[in-house]
């Protein structure tokens, strides 16, 4: 810390210590953002057309009106597993940032 500018403080010492705190917000706003159905339902209800179609809206157009519940389930599980695998490389990234010098 002797002779360190703000910057320098910043960098090798308050991000790393916060690091945890960032994967954890970082996590939670990931996984929000990959489900994120009923605001975009009560909005626009997935239209006009399909133009605010996301996933989950698919996924509960598959499974209530038409009720192909093993489709729906199959495409839920997708999602989990893209979810897991990108919240493994976002992990894997954030990590390796925080432990460089």
């Amino acid at each position: 810390m002797d002779g360190a500018n703000k910057w320098q403080s910043f960098r090798f010492v308050t991000i790393p210590m916060m690091m945890p705190v960032l994967l954890t917000v970082i996590f939670i706003r990931l996984m929000d953002a990959l489900r994120v159905v009923d605001e975009v339902f009560m909005l626009t209800s997935g239209g006009p057309g399909t133009a605010t179609q996301l996933v989950g809206i698919y996924i509960w157009r598959v499974v209530f009106p038409k009720t192909d519940y093993g489709y729906g389930a199959a495409m839920s599980l997708v999602v989990l597993y893209f979810t897991i695998v990108l919240s493994w490389l976002l992990y894997i990234a954030l990590s390796r940032i925080g432990k460089r010098e």
